[in-house]
């Protein structure tokens, strides 16, 4: 144990190893404990995390985090086996296995296979996305219900009902006989998800989190590059989540405060991501079918061959965003970034009726996003005072305090422009 280490920094760094090893942990325990005691394997992981958390603030860190956490769950594991003696698996082998000192290594195919076994057909679309955002991806129900636009009482009986259904389900583990193509679609709209809350989503806290981005980039790219798996729309997936991690390091300044696409940094965009993102992006373009990650993708490229914000090439983004609508229509977020685009491309006007109809949209009625694009486009208008009211609502609507703090600059910014003219 390294006794010597700060306390107040065990708590971040629990949490920044839950989110890298909860799907492995859980990965692999659901593999042994087999899919019925799914939530058994959440509480092994969950209550090892809290283990860790209390033994390391008494006692200091081990020197080897991750290789504890793993020793402990196993532990746990075994414990829960012998508890109940009417489980199948052999207690007493699984009690004689060795529990290495060390990590195990990376098990892509483990959670790739919990990824699909959480998608599994029987189980509603409805169901499966917030069952694989919570189990395989880590998630809290309110960061679910954020991701997918519901309240947490909603996605909660979902989880329910998930649960029961799965456990009356016979799911297959083994990724070499489940039919990906069933399957495939939800797995990737679950990446999409995770990516989406990473960038910018509903953490009280960090609006950004850059662990979840480079998760979800990491999964992406092990479905593009699985053999089972690869195909064009897996690498457009791949190059789109390669294009916004790419982006992270000049989103948040050294202060902590967001930074808009128009003020950003280019320069610290990551060249090695990006370079990454058109060589999946040029892969994508080999299938015949474009899907809604062809068009994000396309769109993120323009912005990364882009020298500056005003040099974009705005045409092909609005020409790319009307084309995203048009075969993604149920998506009011697809909507809102062509409001943006069409200011940039057409006109204030443009983007101001195209913002109309979304006031009646469900899953932007609780968001900050509408009021504030909406008060975007009438600053751009000369719309002081609706520009004022619309960012007020978006400010008491924002999930976190970095778009907040944006929000207020935003706020003072026009206040003190009104007041010098």
């Amino acid at each position: 144990m390294n006794t010597s280490s700060d306390s107040g920094a065990v708590g971040p760094l629990v949490e920044n190893l839950f989110r890298r090893e909860s799907a492995r942990l859980t990965a692999f325990f659901v593999r042994r404990l087999g899919p019925a005691r799914a939530s058994e394997a959440e509480d092994i992981v969950q209550e090892t995390l809290l283990n860790a958390l209390q033994n390391w603030r008494f006692k200091g860190l081990p020197d080897n985090p991750t290789a504890w956490l793993w020793r402990a769950a196993q532990n746990r594991m075994i414990d829960t086996i012998r508890r109940d003696t009417s489980r199948d698996i052999g207690t007493t082998a699984l009690a004689a296995e060795p529990i290495a000192p060390a990590p195990p290594p990376d098990l892509p195919d483990a959670e790739l296979a919990l990824l699909f076994l959480c998608c599994d057909p029987a189980l509603p679309r409805e169901s499966a996305i917030p069952m694989t955002l919570k189990l395989a991806c880590g998630f809290g129900v309110g960061e679910v219900a954020g991701a997918l636009g519901e309240k947490p009482g909603t996605i909660s009986q979902r989880l329910v009902r998930a649960r029961n259904q799965w456990k009356a389900a016979t799911p297959e583990l083994d990724i070499e006989r489940v039919d990906l193509s069933v399957r495939l679609p939800a797995v990737l709209n679950t990446i999409y998800l995770m990516l989406s809350e990473g960038y910018g989503g509903h953490h009280p806290v960090r609006w950004q989190r850059d662990d979840i981005c480079l998760e979800a980039t990491r999964l992406a790219l092990l479905l593009a590059e699985n053999r089972r798996t690869a195909s064009p729309v897996c690498a457009a997936l791949a190059a789109l989540s390669l294009f916004l991690t790419a982006r992270l390091p000049a989103r948040i300044d050294g202060e902590g405060d967001l930074v808009l696409l128009d003020d950003q940094d280019r320069s610290l965009w990551r060249a090695d991501l990006t370079a990454r993102a058109f060589h999946w992006l040029k892969q994508a373009a080999d299938g015949t079918r474009e899907t809604p990650y062809h068009l994000m993708a396309a769109i993120a490229a323009c912005h990364a061959a882009a020298p500056t914000f005003d040099k974009t090439d705005w045409t092909i983004v609005h020409q790319q965003y009307m084309r995203l609508v048009e075969i993604e229509p149920e998506s009011p977020y697809h909507k809102l970034g062509l409001a943006v685009a069409a200011l940039e491309a057409v006109g204030a006007d443009t983007a101001l009726h195209l913002l109309s109809p979304l006031d009646s949209d469900r899953h932007l009625a609780g968001s900050y996003l509408l009021p504030a694009t909406r008060a975007h486009v009438m600053i751009r208008c000369g719309r002081t005072a609706d520009a004022r009211r619309e960012l007020i609502r978006a400010i008491d609507l924002a999930p976190s305090e970095q778009p907040r703090a944006a929000l207020h600059r935003r706020l003072a910014t026009l206040t003190q422009s009104a007041t010098l003219t």
